[in-house]
């Protein structure tokens, strides 16, 4: 019998997107195409390439993206747009003789992307509540080894449940007799797993020991083997907490791979193209601003226009940051104390500009230099005090500096603007910095752009 996973429902979800293509393609080649067959079906190949590439680059088939309507709209509009340009300039530029036709693309994707909404909102959608409402996607978990690290684990798991995960049993040498384990029963020892009537139902096991008993962590492992199921290792110490293992070869040499670089390739590509588009535009728009403020600022007090100041980007290297000046040049100040709220040094225009953020618009240009990106962790001072810490000791703070800073950030739409003068924000600045960087895609990006330009750029925060 086949099992719903999460993998399945994603490979069937692609299995929409292409049906509601075709069906839209067909549509627009009945409408428009004037008989041009051979040509309006290698038009729809190549829209369904295009849009599934984009698609899975954009991490955007995942089964919990599913149960929200708006998210794929937004998914969708996005995948269709940038369909749209391509196949608009390979029809253009690539095929002899069909600029007049390529002019056409554009109105001949409607269709298919009216069908593609249809099906993700008729089909997808209904289809994913219906799931949810039986918990078929609902992974059976079985924790084995020692009782100790299986209640930690069982407390991490249970610390962000949303219902996809549910640990029925613990196998465990340790305590012949023993009940339970946090709440969740034994169900006998390492070796009655082997045996045990459920395991066909299973779908993770997670090994819970000591990583300083590798010799028994191996040969469990080993044992564990013969199942077919996924087997994990858990990692609940903090002295130990890599965000990207995998076992990876190097030549013939097995390591265990404990940091990932989060852009390279395509997708380094992909976020520099993002980064050069949105600034030289941001600066189109905005240029007319920037004079005013330059030009208001020089009347009120003495003093630059610009505020430079060394800070710290990708690759823990220095770079010089663009700001407007907002005070009083101070020549005594570091930057590692911050400002505070009510600070005499604020000018009148400083105020304004710090309070709407047109303060930061010059580092648009500390993005075409390369030293910094439109969205990513913001820059922070070196060395700035933090409730009596210098700030880059929080944490995992200094996984930061594996992406460029940006203007704008996770951290800075989910309440992160203004100044950190206490440890709990800025512990919780750096969570925030740190999943951006685990989860970095375009929809995310362009998700962080929108609502710093709806909700995120102004505001009584800023001080």
């Amino acid at each position: 019998m086949t099992r719903w996973t999460h993998g399945l429902i994603n490979r069937l979800a692609m299995l929409v997107d292409i049906a509601m293509l075709t069906a839209g393609a067909v549509a627009a080649h009945v409408l428009w195409a004037d008989g041009a067959a051979a040509r309006s079906a290698a038009l729809c190949l190549l829209q369904a390439a295009i849009y599934r590439a984009v698609m899975k680059a954009g991490g955007a088939y995942r089964a919990e993206y599913y149960r929200s309507a708006g998210r794929q709209i937004r998914q969708v509009a996005v995948g269709a747009g940038v369909t749209v340009v391509a196949v608009t300039v390979f029809e253009t530029a690539l095929v002899p003789g069909a600029p007049s036709y390529g002019a056409a693309v554009p109105l001949s994707m409607l269709p298919p992307f009216a069908a593609l909404l249809f099906g993700r909102l008729a089909i997808v959608l209904p289809g994913m509540h219906h799931l949810a409402r039986r918990a078929v996607l609902r992974r059976r978990v079985v924790i084995v080894g020692a009782v100790a690290e299986a209640e930690r684990a069982i407390s991490r798991l249970n610390r962000n449940d949303a219902g996809l995960m549910q640990c029925i049993g613990v196998f465990t040498d340790d305590t012949a007799g023993m009940g339970a384990v946090a709440d969740v029963p034994v169900l006998g020892r390492t070796d009655d797993l082997l045996t045990w009537d459920g395991r066909d139902a299973l779908d993770l096991v997670i090994v819970a020991l000591p990583w300083d008993d590798i010799v028994r962590l191996g040969m469990l492992i080993d044992r564990l083997g013969r199942l077919s199921v996924d087997v994990t290792v858990s990692l609940t110490h903090d002295a130990f907490r890599p965000r990207f293992a995998q076992v990876l070869r190097v030549g013939e040499l097995p390591t265990l791979q404990v940091v990932r670089q989060p852009l390279k390739g395509t997708l380094l590509f992909a976020k520099w193209i993002e980064d050069k588009v949105v600034a030289v535009a941001g600066l189109a728009v905005t240029l007319p601003l920037l004079l005013l403020a330059a030009l208001l600022i020089r009347l009120e007090s003495p003093g630059p226009v610009l505020f430079r100041q060394q800070r710290v980007g990708r690759n823990d290297r220095p770079f010089t940051l663009y700001k407007l000046r907002t005070m009083r040049v101070d020549p005594v100040d570091d930057g590692t104390r911050g400002t505070l709220r009510g600070d005499a040094r604020i000018t009148r225009v400083g105020a304004i500009l710090r309070r709407t953020s047109l303060d930061e618009l010059p580092q648009l240009f500390n993005v075409l230099e390369g030293h910094m990106s439109i969205v990513g962790p913001r820059p922070h001072v070196a060395r700035m005090d933090v409730g009596g810490r210098q700030y880059d000791t929080v944490g995992a703070y200094m996984h930061r500096y594996r992406m460029k800073p940006g203007i704008t950030g996770w951290a800075q739409i989910n309440g992160m603007r203004g100044g950190i003068h206490s440890l709990e924000k800025a512990e919780r600045g750096v969570e925030l910095d740190l999943y951006y960087v685990e989860n970095w895609s375009l929809w995310l990006d362009i998700k962080i752009i929108l609502l710093t330009l709806t909700k995120g750029m102004a505001g009584s925060d800023v001080f």
